[in-house]
């Protein structure tokens, strides 16, 4: 198993978001009910995140809009108006 930290940091290079806005996300995501959260009593601190199923609900809408995306090459057209 990967260490939660490698984890967390390859969410921040991932999403360009800081640690702080990274942790903020992932509370209000919980609040949310969208992730659920495990802590464990441990040194260093280990916390798990995992999709709820109420997330998991959300998969055909974020499969549909990275194939229209990917259709229209979204991605392109907003760096070429930069």
């Amino acid at each position: 198993m990967r260490a939660a930290t490698d984890a967390l940091q390859e969410l921040e290079d991932a999403t360009g978001a800081s640690p702080k806005v990274l942790s903020q996300r992932l509370s209000e995501f919980v609040d949310a009910g969208l992730v659920s959260r495990r802590s464990y009593d441990e040194i260093p601190p280990h916390v798990e995140y995992e999709p709820t199923e109420k997330a998991s609900a959300l998969d055909p809408a974020f499969q549909f809009l990275y194939a229209w995306a990917h259709r229209y090459d979204v991605e392109s057209e907003t760096t070429e108006r930069s």
